[in-house]
This record gives structure tokens, sequence and C-alpha cells, in this order.
């Protein structure tokens, strides 16, 4: 894929190794690839020595829906949480870029 951004909707349901870095978010660990966060599913934060580093991921590339909890009528104000689609890493294996 050299010399393009990397579109995860073009690979949904492929296994596929991407390289980013490995980022601490609210929805939990992810590696920033070409713009776009892919979140590693079952993760939560990033080993203390990977975090702000380049990784090699390879996972099951998969989408997520919103992951905002439902409002009620007890409680009407939308809750924290990730309103659109994501894309996750499932089973996946990491390791520090350009290494082992």
């Amino acid at each position: 894929m050299a010399g393009q951004a990397f579109d995860p909707s073009a690979h949904l349901g492929e296994t596929v190794t991407v390289c980013g870095a490995a980022w601490d978010g609210a929805g939990g660990a992810l590696v920033h690839v070409d713009g776009e966060p892919l979140y590693i599913e079952g993760l939560d934060t990033w080993p203390e020595e990977l975090v702000d580093a380049q990784v090699e991921v390879t996972g099951v590339l998969r989408a997520r829906g919103s992951q905002v909890p439902p409002t009620s009528d007890d409680n009407p104000i939308p809750l924290h949480g990730l309103d659109g689609e994501t894309f996750a890493l499932v089973d996946a294996s990491w390791q520090a870029a350009g290494g082992g």
C-alpha cells in the first residue's frame, strides 16, 4: 500500500498488519494509522514502554457501531462513549515496530 493511505473499510474481515503510533484513548488502546484510529479489541491500555511508540499490529479488522449507552426517561443525558462507527483489530498481536 505504499503511496496511499490505509482505508480500513476496504479490509473489513481480513487479517491485516499495520504500523503506527500506539496511543491510549478513552475508548481503549489504539494504533493510529494514516490518521485513522484502530482500536485493539480487549486492550484497555498499552504497556508503558509502548505508549507513543511505533508498533506493528496484526489482527482481524472489524467495524464497531456506536458505543454510547442509550439514554432513558430516567436519565436523558447522553453518557460518555464513541458515538460513531470505529474500527477494531480483533485477536490482535503486536510488537515494537522494527523488532521483536
